[in-house]
């Protein structure tokens, strides 16, 4: 989808304001969560910082590769968010999983 053209996007109306929003935190906390499984002993400064590069990657490109899509600095708030929740949803089922 980041690099798709608009016209190949579907073009009905999100379900509510700011559902893509809500759409950038699931999609951070699933690549956040799968990160910290296939790295548990990595700190979480270094999952955050790469997997918001990779967000502000995309930002900057939807924004200045011209192809009718555009960066949106809330977007990389819900990247944070996401990463955050992600990582945080692992490490309490690891804890929930070793007390068993």
């Amino acid at each position: 989808m980041l690099l798709s053209s608009p016209k190949d996007l579907p073009q009905e109306l999100p379900l509510f304001e700011g559902a893509d929003k809500v759409v950038h935190v699931a999609i951070f906390a699933l690549l956040s969560f799968l990160y910290k499984a296939t790295f548990p002993l990595q700190a979480f400064w270094l999952c955050f910082t790469l997997l918001l590069l990779y967000g502000i990657a995309t930002e900057l490109a939807q924004e200045y590769m011209h192809m009718g899509r555009s960066g949106d600095p809330l977007d990389l708030l819900a990247d944070a968010l996401g990463i955050s929740l992600g990582y945080w949803v692992k490490i309490q089922l690891a804890h929930k999983l070793l007390k068993k």
